[in-house]
Parts: C-alpha cells; sequence; structure tokens
C-alpha cells in the first residue's frame, strides 16, 4: 500500500481554499480522480480515507466537506451515508446536476406529484419522457 501512498502523494496541489486537488485522470462523468494501479482503478478520494482514516465500512460513502470533488485531503473527507451526502447537498445548495433542468427537491416533488404525466413535465420544463425517467429512478437514483 506504500506504494499506492506515494504515487497518489506525487499527484496533487494545495489549491488556494487548502484543498489538496489531484492533478492526474478524472472519471468524466462525476468528475472524481481516479488512480490506476496495478491494473486497478481507485477513486482517489475514497483512497486518501482509507490510506489516512481508516476502513469505509460497506454502504458508505466518502464526503466532501469543500465540496471539491478532486480533493483528496484527509480532513476535508467524511463518511457518510447515501441519505447524509443527499442531505449535505441540499443543505448547501448544491442539489441541481450541472446541465440538469430539475433539483433533488423538484426530483422528490415530480415522484410525489398526481397529475398526468405532460401537465408535470409542462410544469417543470422537462419532456414526459423525463418525467418518466425520475419516477422509474433511471436518474437521480441517488434522491428518495
Amino acid at each position: 500500500m506504500e506504494a499506492v501512498r506515494e504515487k497518489l502523494l506525487n499527484r496533487f496541489r494545495v489549491s488556494g481554499t487548502g484543498c489538496y486537488e489531484f492533478q492526474g485522470c478524472l472519471n468524466k462523468p462525476n468528475g472524481y480522480g481516479i488512480l490506476i494501479f496495478d491494473r486497478q482503478r481507485f477513486y482517489v478520494h475514497r483512497l486518501s480515507y482509507e490510506l489516512y482514516k481508516g476502513t469505509i465500512p460497506d454502504n458508505m460513502q466518502v464526503c466532501h466537506t469543500c465540496d471539491n470533488r478532486r480533493c483528496i485531503r484527509p480532513s476535508h473527507l467524511f463518511l457518510g451515508s447515501n441519505k447524509d451526502n443527499s442531505d449535505d447537498m441540499m443543505k448547501k445548495k448544491r442539489n441541481k446536476i450541472t446541465g440538469a433542468k430539475v433539483s433533488a427537491a423538484e426530483v422528490l416533488e415530480i415522484r410525489k406529484d398526481i397529475r398526468p404525466l405532460a401537465q408535470i413535465a409542462k410544469s417543470y420544463g422537462i419532456s414526459r419522457s423525463q418525467v418518466i425517467n425520475i419516477r422509474q429512478k433511471h436518474v437521480w437514483k441517488d434522491i428518495n
């Protein structure tokens, strides 16, 4: 594990906000840093947590107090459930996915809305098929 630690420590810079920003490859869909070692892929924020804070229990996520997906600074990382992470996102008003037309709060409203699909879609400025995708959790899977 020491070789992995060394590889990780050689790939960050300290930002003006105090984050240790990973300077390597990023996972395109979500922007989290990835490190490949011995043909294994590691999310660097999870790797940093494990190296400096300990094991990550099953069903737990490594969250960022700084909301910087590139950050690997151990003091900026904490464990949380999926709900904890969603609640943190809502509290910090980061509840809109980049490019999304609805917020996480609106997703919850859409899932409870009993009006016809076309009316729901029109009121949120999205397509009928997007309403279906939201309701069937093909998108916004983390929001319950």
